[in-house]
This record gives C-alpha cells, structure tokens and sequence, in this order.
C-alpha cells in the first residue's frame, strides 16, 4: 500500500525519504495534522512544542550514556529516561492527555527504567500513558511518539581500547572503517536495524521526538 492515513506531511516525508523510496503518499486528512488541534488554545504556554512534528534531542554533549545489565546483558540509559520524564511533563502541562503520548525504545530494559522513573512519582496524570518496546508496538500507532534511541556509541579496537565518536574526529573514522583492514568495529546494537526505525517512527501520527546521541544515530 502507497497510501498513508496516519502520520502528518514531514513525519511521512522522513520515513518516505529513508525507507520508502519516495513512494508514499497521504491521505488529504492527515496531510496538516498537528498537536497543537487537541488541546484548548486559551490555555497554550508552548506553541512551539505544540507544532513540532518530528524533532531530535541530542544527548551527545550531556553525559548521557548507556550501561549494560550484567545478568540480562540488555542495556538501558537512565539520562534518556529522565529526559523523558521531562519531555512528558511539559506535554501534560500544555494539556495534552495521557492516552495519547506513547513511549518507545528497542531495548526491554530500557523500557522497564522509563516505568520505573514514571511509577516513583506516582503521579495520576501519567497513568494512560504507553511504555513499549518498538516491535511490541508493531501496528498501533499514537499522537505522539517519543523514542529512546539508549546506545552512545564508542568503538572496539583490537587492544580493547574504545574511542567515542565526536564531531572533530568523525571523518577520519569514517574513512579508517571503509578501509577492509581497519581494526575498528562499529558498537551499534539495534541500531542497526533499520527496519525497526521505520516502525518505531511511523507509530506517531502529530508529533515525534527521538532522543538519542545523535552522532551515533546519524
């Protein structure tokens, strides 16, 4: 199917543009579908939340980084957690509800930290709100979808040395793993799947937001 009923112009566009070829197309009624429609403009603090339709929060520059489980061997990022945490709490605030906020992340573990965070604070108006992995929500979809991307890249070497990837050396490393010789090897876990981006992205309908370090994302 080439026709798209769910997500607004620049979501699809995103996903058209990395995944699809440029072969989707939208249904008129979901082309200009924003946040901004299912709250009471009276009340709006942050028009500019409310109109945002795909953006990134970059973590590279914050000491958010991941850490493994050592009896599960999944990871999860507490800093990406609490980033969320924040990032409801402003939408609850603008008066979006609930039921219509989802959050995603590939990694169990991870999941199972952003529930934590959200059941310490036990706070009434989170109750609705959707905590998944990205293929436990394989089909659904929600107004807003904020994902944690949780991996922070850094780079096995063969003396087991690790260098995390940073704007000023990028290219350099870029061009040292082209080379079939390089001792350098990519730590990506499931970022690598890009399917899964795909339905982790496309779940949102008005409004998405990754967290992530966006060095290793890109």
């Amino acid at each position: 199917l080439k026709m798209q009923y769910r997500m607004n112009k620049l979501i699809m566009d995103y996903c058209n543009k990395f995944f699809y070829s440029n072969q989707l197309s939208s249904n008129r009624k979901v082309l200009d579908q924003l946040l901004i429609e299912l709250v009471e403009r009276d009340k709006i603090k942050d028009e500019k939340l409310l109109t945002a339709q795909l953006a990134y929060i970059n973590t590279c520059n914050m000491n958010v980084n991941h850490r493994k489980d050592p009896y599960s061997k999944s990871i999860c990022n507490f800093g990406e957690a609490y980033i969320t945490f924040l990032l409801v709490s402003k939408f609850i605030t603008e008066g979006v509800k609930s039921e219509n906020i989802l959050i995603q992340t590939p990694y169990k573990n991870q999941k199972n930290q952003i529930i934590s965070v959200f059941n310490y604070l036990r706070n009434p108006d989170y109750e609705n709100i959707e905590i998944s992995t990205i293929d436990a929500y394989m089909g659904k979809e929600k107004e807003v979808v904020i994902i944690n991307t949780v991996y922070s890249t850094k780079l096995k070497m063969k003396k087991e040395t690790k260098r995390i990837i940073t704007k000023e050396n990028e290219e350099s490393i870029k061009n040292e793993i082209k080379n079939e010789n390089s001792k350098i090897k990519l730590n990506l876990g499931m970022l690598k799947d890009k399917n899964r981006w795909n339905t982790a992205i496309s779940r949102a309908k008005k409004c998405c937001i990754l967290i992530s370090n966006f060095e290793t994302f890109k």
